[in-house]
């Protein structure tokens, strides 16, 4: 079978800015498709698996788009924005509920080699659990 994870299923997990075009959300869900595909997770953890990741990964790819407040400063008005893509898929509760779907542990895997600089980003997706 395929991926087959819809943008209304993602719409479920997350709420983003408004402002955020739904163009711009289904380009990430494409984006996450082409990965989970890539990594080849449907084969080792099965169909129904494989769109869960899906969903998390691009709820994960939408939470980079869209910042999240991490700290608010009442007196002198600052606040402070999560920008931390160095931390890959940790930096969400999405990305980390993907990693923890994955019964294969190829996307954390990619996630490892994608964080310490060993491969290329454009690489990520021939990443091998075998």
């Amino acid at each position: 079978m395929a991926i087959t994870t819809t943008l209304a299923e993602v719409k479920l997990i997350i709420v983003l800015d408004e402002n955020i075009a739904d163009p711009n959300w289904q380009a990430m869900l494409d984006d996450a498709t082409a990965w989970i595909t890539a990594l080849d997770i449907e084969t080792d953890c099965g169909t129904a698996t494989a769109n869960a990741v899906t969903k998390y990964v691009a709820a994960h790819f939408m939470t980079m788009q869209d910042p999240r407040q991490v700290e608010q400063k009442i007196d002198d008005a600052s606040e402070k924005f999560s920008d931390t893509y160095d931390l890959g898929l940790d930096s969400s509760h999405y990305g980390q509920m993907a990693k923890r779907l994955d019964c294969s542990g190829k996307l954390n895997k990619a996630d490892v080699l994608a964080k310490s600089d060993k491969v290329k980003p454009t690489h990520i997706f021939s990443v091998s659990g075998r």
